[in-house]
């Protein structure tokens, strides 16, 4: 299949945000989520970006209900499909994503499902009667990432509503075991195993900004400016996973999926 490619954007915005995003889009796009959404779906649009992932990256379940109210706006004038990202706090989101869950009337894509709330979200799922997908994330472990996949069946869920979230770090941050995890899947289903043939996600431009060079400004010329370096580390550790069999990467700043679908051909 081809390579495909979403964008993130985030509900809440703070300080440290990375400055290269908050130049792309704009100081006062990324303080109110809708209008963000509305530009990164004409973004995505002009250049072939398949999903927008919806970062609800809340820390207090009072949040909850603002959350769900923008999300229904949101969804009214979506022409592309929503990846709703939770908090991958299993608590918060056990609350978080069944509420967010309960006011889609099209088919989106959720995650993180997680082991200890793994059955409440499937059965919020399962509930709504709409055929969303599940991104299931296990901690870089083969063995549990087909236990999830059985348990997640077992509920009702069917296999091809299932994306694996292998999770991984990015360039010089742990990108060898995400790396790893992603080839032993795709071996295994070479070999046979038809519980792990389920498509792959990667948050690949979220993990790179978790690294300092790809978002702090102190560092020497000779590393480049912010900007180049931190493409080079988006663009890098994206790279890796989807030569290691990941399916879908979802990135921060745009200019990744447009350089890279040259690379892996196109979303659609």
């Amino acid at each position: 299949m081809l390579k495909e490619f979403a964008l993130e954007i985030q509900y809440k915005v703070d300080d440290t945000y990375p400055n290269v995003l908050r130049d792309y889009w704009g100081n006062d796009i990324v303080s109110d989520f809708y209008s963000w959404f509305l530009k990164a779906q004409d973004v995505a649009q002009n250049i072939g970006v398949k999903y927008i992932a919806l970062g609800f990256n809340i820390e207090d379940e009072a949040e909850i209900e603002d959350c769900a109210k923008v999300l229904s706006k949101i969804e009214k004038v979506a022409e592309i499909q929503l990846i709703i990202k939770g908090t991958a706090n299993k608590n918060l989101d056990s609350a978080l994503l069944p509420a967010l869950i309960s006011v889609l009337e099209k088919p989106q894509i959720i995650a993180p499902v997680q082991d200890d709330n793994d059955e409440v979200i499937v059965e919020a799922i399962l509930a709504s009667g709409v055929n969303h997908k599940a991104i299931l994330r296990t901690p870089i472990d083969i063995n549990l990432t087909k236990e999830l996949n059985i348990l997640s069946m077992d509920r009702g869920l069917k296999k091809e509503n299932i994306i694996i979230d292998p999770d991984t770090g990015c360039i010089g941050y742990g990108i060898d075991y995400g790396y790893s995890i992603i080839e032993r899947i795709k071996q295994a289903v070479l070999a046979g195993d038809e519980t792990l043939n389920t498509p792959i996600v990667v948050f690949s431009g979220y993990e790179s900004y978790k690294a300092k060079e790809a978002k702090s400004t102190d560092f020497s010329s000779s590393w480049g400016d912010n900007l180049t370096r931190s493409l080079a580390w988006e663009i890098s550790t994206t790279t890796a996973l989807l030569l290691a069999g990941a399916d879908i990467a979802v990135s921060c700043h745009p200019d990744v999926p447009k350089k890279l679908m040259e690379l892996f051909g196109g979303s659609n």
